[in-house]
């Protein structure tokens, strides 16, 4: 599905795969910046101007129920029951953003800052 900033959600991460995608996702940015969203998608209309730098994103388990955290320079978020990993590129097939939607389809978007 397209939205209107030109930006494709075609990459769906099956559960599967999620470990090894998110262990390649930090071994490839770590240390570049991000910016971070819970509930809102303006982050994939409009590209931010700054963030942190990525530190880590874990995928756990906790009472049965998987959990994201990703941590960055100067906070940590957490994912409760994440049930869809989007990959979000730009038209030229760049990874721009990650989305993540939890089992109550609340979305975290990671963005990587341009720069």
């Amino acid at each position: 599905m397209m939205n209107d900033a030109g930006l494709d959600h075609n990459d769906m991460i099956m559960s599967s795969d999620w470990s090894s995608f998110l262990a390649n996702l930090v071994q490839s940015h770590q240390g570049r910046m991000v910016a971070i969203e819970r509930n809102n998608d303006s982050l994939l209309q409009n590209p931010p101007d700054q963030g942190a730098p990525l530190q880590a994103i874990e995928l756990r388990s906790r009472h049965k129920q998987p959990h994201l955290i990703i941590t960055t320079a100067a906070q940590t978020y957490t994912i409760e029951a994440p049930n869809l990993i989007w990959a979000i590129r730009s038209e030229h097939g760049e990874l721009i953003a990650v989305e993540i939607l939890d089992g109550q389809e609340r979305s975290t978007v990671m963005r990587f800052v341009d720069g």
